[in-house]
């Protein structure tokens, strides 16, 4: 039951506790348009154990843009480079840096609308929001999705919570890719091959239907839910029908037309006492297949973006483009073994609710094709040209990194050897640390670095090596030996990336159980070893609600975790758990401990007593308290 409660938060059965986590009211929304066209939808702040509407009023994430530098140039590249040989374009870089949010002139905008609605509505910013998965950034490009054409892709893989954070997207393309996207950005088009979708979700709170739901997993195996084409299943009937061995993607129609057929047999069954039709059941049913569809499935983010159907456009009428889903077995597992579980609908309810928000690049161009800055072409044969520039990309978390001290500096080293033998090599060495972003380099990700092509047969060629300096003083060294680079563009991707955490529980609970700290103990892959990171919540504090970055390894699909209970009785302790696609973890207090369960007590402490923190810097060195080892998580741990 922990781990369902993470996703719904069935704790507010006893109403929503006093806390600052930002939960919005379903009932309480208002859509308008801005003057530009601009639509923004808002929600009002749920209240705790009223059914009053509140005034205070905060907006989705809209107005996907291009950042802009001080000087108000938008941070926007495409250079072409071409050759008089033939004509035509060898090639081509495109780099971008977007943000979302609206300006304060804009928030007045939207307060005075807002006021017409409702007079005492007070516009507080933009919802607090989190990313939908680790892969909560989508490129649909028919060009840079051809990796034939496109030479390197780097983008930010993670959807910025905050307004004005940045996301970046830096593509290399061959002469056919550039050619394609540049047609599409000059010619005369309704749409450009490139649009940007974020993908979000928001905690919102749905109305009160008097009744329960019940799902009884037992009866899963005696149906026959792949029969008449329905679902392709090459697994046995003993085994499951979770256990499909073909792992196909499903359609959000698929997966509805399964939830319906669970229904209808009972195994998710929904039981109110209202004699009559309530919207505010419908609401809970969608809401209910919503936590279904979010729990049991993850969604496949390498498949071709799908168009929308109907019946997703009305339950999430914000969404760009459809997507397939692939059933996440061990959390279905862990499910289906507790057999029968109910949900007592009988109090209002939040829901973690989907949100997209999706812009295409030609809404953008036609304010950069004429500035130099931007667009240009170089051609690669112009007698003028007797230099080479090597181009360098920051992966944009470096600068995250920089900030929060994570990472000190980076070392680049950069040569180049020539034929002649009286001809001196270049040789170049750059500190790249939070000073020379911020002075030298004015807050730009971009890098130059120029040699002369002169007296050397391929003056495209040029090596360099990388040194990673992190804190407490670890050093990565990517190569020892000189790499090869290529002059059109260099990329720099630290091994490791920035993740948000947020951790949240109710200080009522925790104090009706005497609990005085709440603690989430994270493990989790940093340079190829176990780590370990302890967030806690005090009741002293008075703070619900915490965040925490924590920097993983580039190839980790997730983290571990448990919860610490800090009792007067002692430490106790929950079982490990995987956690795949959301930094938001909810501390549900177990009744149990309110209730004052001496059983149940009692085996949370002898877990307790087993806890050894890791040393000061995270690592975890002894064996018998490494999780790496453990079956349910080589996954996350994977080298």
């Amino acid at each position: 039951m922990r781990l369902l409660l993470i996703y719904i938060s069935i704790g507010l059965m006893l109403g929503l506790p006093q806390m600052q986590a930002q939960v919005l009211d379903s009932e309480n929304s208002m859509a308008l348009t801005l003057e530009d066209g601009t639509g923004v939808m808002l929600y009002g702040r749920a209240t705790s154990l009223s059914d009053e509407a509140s005034h205070e009023y905060y907006y989705l994430p809209t107005k996907l843009r291009l950042s802009k530098k001080q000087d108000g140039t938008p941070q926007f590249l495409f250079i072409k480079y071409a050759s008089e040989q033939n004509g035509k374009a060898s090639g081509a870089i495109l780099h971008l840096l977007m943000e979302y949010g609206l300006s304060s002139e804009e928030e007045a905008e939207l307060a005075e609308l807002a006021s017409k609605k409702d007079p005492l509505a007070k516009i507080k910013g933009v919802a607090q929001v989190a990313p939908a998965d680790t892969n909560s950034v989508r490129i649909i490009s028919a060009t840079l999705s051809n990796s034939r054409t496109r030479r390197s892709l780097v983008f930010t893989g993670q959807a910025p919570t905050f307004p004005g954070n940045k996301i970046a997207l830096a593509a290399n393309l061959d002469a056919e890719a550039a050619q394609l996207l540049d047609a599409s950005f000059q010619k005369t088009r309704s749409i450009a091959d490139l649009s940007i979708s974020l993908s979000y979700t928001y905690p919102l709170k749905f109305p009160a239907a008097k009744g329960y739901i019940i799902e009884d997993w037992s009866k899963v195996d005696s149906l026959d839910l792949f029969q008449k084409g329905m679902f392709t299943r090459t697994g046995s009937i003993e085994r499951g029908w979770f256990h499909s061995s073909d792992n196909r993607a499903f359609t959000y129609d698929e997966m509805h037309e399964l939830y319906d057929k669970m229904e209808e047999n009972k195994v998710i069954d929904m039981r109110f006492e209202e004699l009559v039709a309530d919207e505010r059941v419908e609401k809970i049913r969608e809401m209910f297949f919503q936590y279904f569809l979010d729990s049991f499935a993850d969604q496949d983010m390498d498949a071709r973006p799908l168009t929308p159907s109907k019946k997703q456009k009305t339950d999430m009428p914000d969404i760009k483009h459809g997507v397939y889903f692939k059933f996440n077995r061990r959390f279905a597992e862990n499910v289906i073994e507790k057999r029968k579980q109910v949900f007592n609908l009988n109090y209002s309810t939040t829901f973690r609710h989907s949100y997209q928000l999706t812009e295409n690049l030609g809404t953008w161009y036609d304010a950069v094709r004429d500035n130099p800055k931007c667009v240009s072409v170089i051609l690669l044969n112009d007698p003028t040209f007797l230099h080479r520039d090597v181009n360098i990309v920051l992966d944009g978390t470096i600068e995250e990194m920089l900030e929060k001290k994570e990472l000190n500096s980076i070392n680049i080293k950069l040569r180049k050897t020539r034929d002649a033998e009286d001809a001196y090599p270049f040789n170049e060495d750059l500190i790249v640390d939070s000073r020379y972003l911020g002075e030298k380099n004015e807050g730009s990700n971009r890098l130059s670095f120029t040699y002369s092509k002169a007296r050397d047969s391929k003056p495209e060629v040029y090596e360099y090596k990388l040194k990673y300096s992190f804190k407490g003083g670890n050093t990565y060294i990517p190569d020892t030996a000189w790499t090869k680079g290529d002059w059109g563009m260099l990329e720099i991707n630290p091994p490791i990336y920035p993740f948000n955490i947020t951790f949240e529980s109710s200080l009522e609970d925790m104090e009706a159980a005497e609990i005085r700290n709440v603690a989430i103990q994270l493990r989790y892959n940093k340079f190829g070893e176990e780590v370990e990171t302890v967030v806690n919540i005090r009741t002293s504090k008075g703070e619900p609600f915490l965040e925490k970055t924590i920097f993983m390894d580039k190839n980790a699909k997730g983290y571990a975790y448990r919860l610490l209970f800090y009792h007067p009785e002692g430490i106790m302790a929950t079982d490990w758990e995987a956690r795949f696609s959301t930094g938001y973890v909810y501390a549900n207090i177990p009744q149990e401990l309110v209730q004052g369960d001496k059983s149940f007590k009692e085996e949370l402490l002898t877990a307790g007593k087993a806890i050894r923190i890791s040393r000061g810097d995270g690592k975890v060195v002894k064996e018998e308290d490494q999780i790496s080892g453990d079956p349910r998580f080589a996954d996350l741990f994977e080298k």
